[in-house]
């Protein structure tokens, strides 16, 4: 949600643009947020969603239904166990914690286990209440998938456990991107001046692919305009640090960008025609107008 309320900060306006944050469900439900709930414009989600929920059958060609208009910032996978376990394929038949059913951490696990052949038997656990259960051993692991420093991490001050590695596998190398965990990030979990190997996966800021000439399309066409002017904004104190990673030209592979964001040809000219035929945003209301952005993957 933080993310959400940083843009309300930097973007908002009230003559122009109204920028209105909502508390996600995860990942999951911010694609069906962005498809169906009436309002929203855009959502941070991540990468590996849309692909877990065509494989799963939940959706065809849903890649179609969607467009993005930047890769925002990664959050990493942390593994955290006790002290006798050591790498992932230990977790062969043990009980992990995933968070709950269709959130970003339980999606991005579910893919990782399944692409590195380890069978675990997965439990829907809300993260405090998981580490309260491998602290007494009625689970053997425990996983978030959260920008680092994730503030629950630097809770943990436990002697018995820590972060096991994640290999950025082949398999893994299509959808996520290497990364590592370090004593700067977690000192009560990484021994000074040593580091973790782990994956992380993109989120993304992505809107439903609005036909252009519509009012949608220009709503968002206007939200771009804004975001992109104010980028340099947004990567300075006191926002979060996690901004400063926002690329906004990055490609990701398998998305179409929303056509005025930079980075497409024309696109500096197509905002530029968006601007002069749209009239400002004056009179809003959560949910009916201005820019509702659908937070928390």
């Amino acid at each position: 949600m933080q993310f959400g309320a940083d843009l309300a900060s930097a973007l908002d306006d009230s003559d122009n643009l109204r920028v209105l944050g909502i508390i996600g469900r995860g990942s999951v439900q911010g694609v069906a947020d962005i498809v169906f709930l009436k309002g929203v414009d855009l959502g941070i989600v991540r990468s590996d969603t849309l692909d877990y929920l065509e494989k799963k059958g939940y959706a065809n060609n849903i890649k179609k239904q969607f467009t993005f208009i930047t890769k925002l910032y990664n959050e990493e996978m942390h593994v955290l166990a006790p002290k006798s376990v050591n790498s992932m394929a230990e977790l062969e038949g043990k009980t992990v914690a995933v968070d709950l059913p269709n959130g970003g951490t339980f999606v991005t696990s579910a893919i990782v286990f399944e692409r590195l052949g380890i069978h675990a038997n997965f439990a829907y656990i809300e993260q405090r209440l998981a580490f309260e259960r491998l602290k007494k051993g009625e689970i053997d692991a425990m996983i978030w998938v959260q920008g680092k420093p994730s503030k629950f991490s630097t809770t943990i001050k436990d002697d018995n456990f820590h972060l096991i590695p994640v290999d950025y596998a082949k398999s893994l190398q299509l959808d996520y991107l290497p990364a590592q965990l370090t004593s700067d990030d977690y000192p009560n979990l990484i021994p000074k001046g040593e580091r973790i190997d782990t994956i992380a996966v993109p989120a993304v800021l992505a809107a439903y692919n609005w036909a252009p000439n519509t009012e949608r399309y220009r709503r968002l066409a206007r939200f771009v305009d804004a975001f992109f002017n104010k980028i340099a904004v947004l990567q300075q104190p006191p926002f979060h640090p996690k901004w400063k990673e926002v690329a906004l030209s990055a490609p990701l592979p398998g998305w179409s960008r929303f056509r005025p964001a930079p980075g497409v040809a024309g696109s500096q000219q197509q905002r530029d025609g968006v601007r002069r035929r749209a009239a400002p945003i004056r009179s809003l209301s959560k949910r009916k107008s201005g820019a509702a952005i659908a937070c928390g993957p």
